[in-house]
Order: structure tokens, then sequence, then C-alpha cells
């Protein structure tokens, strides 16, 4: 009852700002949220197909597909995003809160998602899990102790250009901010790097076979 309460003072207060025009003189920017039921049952797409298709109506700058990524199966999350895509407007961006790996990035684009946003890059990266395009590491493993190679060979950031993998396992096992500091460096690189691909792909028609050839990679630990 708390949380039906707590979404109905939400909506009412974001129907207002949109009735009134009130959103438009905000200066942050807005996008309407569908909030989703988390059951693993047919009723929970079916809940969120209905969300979708009200706030589908509001004509609102953008669209957000919320309450994913917590605690549901990747799976059940694609799911989702088919349930509700045919449901959102085509001529507006639509927004994945809070994903995610490059591999639900690549899955989420290929089922119509344009925004992501997500912690993951930076917080993974301080306990040393870092993103290439063989793999994800753990430097922190005992195998990268002597390791002089970068932490992708295909990589321009600053990180692998100058220093190697011992060096930054040195820095973040010895407590080190300057690990820290460069794995965050390097994995936020990492992730531009794969949206401006993504883009590039998409631009040519070349998508889905550049989500083929990388996937695997990508979601695999090495």
């Amino acid at each position: 009852m708390v949380v039906l309460l707590w979404q109905l003072q939400c909506f009412c207060y974001i129907s207002n700002l949109v009735k009134f025009d009130i959103w438009k003189h905000l200066n942050i920017p807005y996008f309407m949220t569908a909030l989703f039921t988390q059951t693993k049952s047919k009723d929970g797409l079916m809940d969120a197909t209905l969300h979708m298709k009200k706030i589908a109506e509001l004509d609102l700058p953008g669209y957000a597909i919320g309450g994913l990524a917590v605690g549901e199966t990747h799976q059940e999350m694609y799911d989702t995003i088919e349930a509700v895509e045919e449901y959102m407007p085509k001529d507006k961006p639509r927004y994945l809160m809070g994903v995610g790996t490059p591999a639900n990035i690549l899955e989420g684009v290929s089922r119509g998602v344009d925004l992501f946003d997500c912690v993951m890059p930076s917080r993974n990266a301080r306990h040393g899990h870092l993103f290439t395009w063989d793999g994800i590491i753990n430097i922190n493993n005992e195998k990268y102790k002597d390791d002089m190679s970068p932490i992708d060979e295909r990589c321009g950031c600053p990180a692998c250009r100058k220093h190697s993998r011992a060096y930054i396992r040195h820095l973040i096992r010895s407590g080190e901010m300057l690990g820290q500091r460069l794995s965050v460096e390097h994995n936020l690189y990492f992730y531009n790097t794969l949206m401006e691909k993504i883009r590039e792909n998409l631009d040519a028609g070349t998508f889905e076979s550049f989500k083929n050839e990388n996937i695997v990679n990508l979601s695999t630990r090495i």
C-alpha cells in the first residue's frame, strides 16, 4: 500500500507539471518514468505494458523504463523491454534506467533503447573489475602480478597507453588512490568507445553484426 500511494503521489505531481507546462520552465532534463512491478509472472508484463500505454498518451519529451536491474535475470529484463517497446513513441528518446553491462547495452539497443545510465563502469573499476574487448578482468588476480601488457591492447585510454596491468594491480592491492583513478579512467573510456561504435554501426546498418561479433567476449570473465 505504501508503494502504491507513493506511485500515485508521483504520478499526480508529474501530471500537473505536464498539464500546466511547468516542467518546461524547470532547468532539468525531464523524462517520464514507467513504474514496473517486479513480478516474474505474466501479469507483471501485462502491468508494465499498461503503464507504458498510459504514459505514452502524455506526449512527453522522452520515456523511461524503470524498476529493472534490481534482482531480475537479464532475460527477464529483455522480455520486459520487448513487451513495452512497441507502445513507446517512435520519435522520442527511450531511456533504460540503471543499466548496465556492455552486453546489457547491446541487447537494449537491439530492442530499441537509446539512453542508459549506470554506476557500473566507475564502481566496478574501483574494485579492480575492468572491461576489455576480450572480456572482463579482475586486476586483483595473481596472474596479473607480472603482466606488463596494458589493460586492453585495443584501448587508447591514457591508462592503457602508459601503464601495465602489473602496475595498476600493484596500486590497487596497495590501496593507492591512483590505482582506482586509472581503473575508472579506463572503464569510462571503454564505455564511451563502445557507445561510439554502436552509433557508427547503427548509421552503417551493421549493428546486429557488430553485436554478434562482440557480445560473447564482452560477457566473459577472463
